[in-house]
C-alpha cells in the first residue's frame, strides 16, 4: 500500500498517512524530541498506538480536536473514519 506524506505547521513532526486491512492510519514522530500532534477528531474517532497491534494509549481532548504526543514513532488508526490533518490554518 502506498504512503502519503501529509503537511504539518510543525516541519519536524513528520506525518504519513496509509492504509493496511481497509482502515485508514497515520504513523507520526517528532525528528528532534518531543511535541505536539493536533489532530481535528474526536477521540472516539480513532485510537493511539504505539506499535502497530500494541495496546491503545491516552488522548487529550482539546475542543474539536485532539492533542498526540509526538516523540517516538506513533500509530493513528481510523475508527471508520477517514484519519486527517484537516486543512490550514491547524
Amino acid at each position: 500500500a502506498a504512503c502519503e506524506r501529509l503537511p504539518y505547521p510543525d516541519e519536524r513532526v513528520i506525518v504519513y498517512r496509509f492504509e493496511r486491512n481497509g482502515e485508514d492510519w497515520l504513523v507520526y514522530w517528532h525528528r528532534d524530541g518531543e511535541g505536539v500532534l493536533r489532530l481535528p477528531l474526536k477521540k472516539d474517532q480513532f485510537t493511539l498506538l504505539s506499535r502497530l497491534g500494541g495496546e491503545p494509549l491516552e488522548v487529550t481532548e482539546d475542543g474539536d480536536s485532539c492533542l498526540l504526543p509526538a516523540g517516538n514513532r506513533r500509530y493513528v488508526r481510523g475508527r471508520g473514519t477517514r484519519v486527517t490533518l484537516g486543512r490550514p490554518p491547524f
